[in-house]
């Protein structure tokens, strides 16, 4: 992974906000959205592309937590997880196993 593939982890950082939605730029909201905000303290959408135990770590809602993107970011920098598809979206996957009861 390159180092601009962390970028958006710094969306985990941005503590002076409740939660934050991170969209990638190759979503298009059909409607409005608003409802995302309900989910609990983070959540992302089944990866259709892939197996339904991983998810697309371009729509995620959170709430920020400093030490979580410590973790995430001091982590990647020094390889302690993996990435199945050397990116972003397989790297959140290993670094964040229990997503679906998150």
């Amino acid at each position: 992974m390159t180092r601009n593939t962390f970028s958006m982890l710094w969306a985990y950082n941005m503590t002076e906000f409740e939660r934050v939605l991170f969209i990638d730029s190759d979503f298009l909201p059909l409607k409005n959205i608003d409802d995302a905000f309900d989910c609990g303290e983070w959540c992302a959408v089944v990866s259709v592309r892939e197996s339904q135990n991983r998810f697309n770590s371009g729509l995620q809602v959170l709430t920020p937590n400093a030490s979580l993107f410590a973790a995430l970011f001091t982590g990647g920098s020094l390889g302690r997880y993996g990435s199945y598809n050397r990116g972003i979206q397989g790297y959140l996957n290993e670094a964040i196993p229990d997503w679906c009861t998150a």
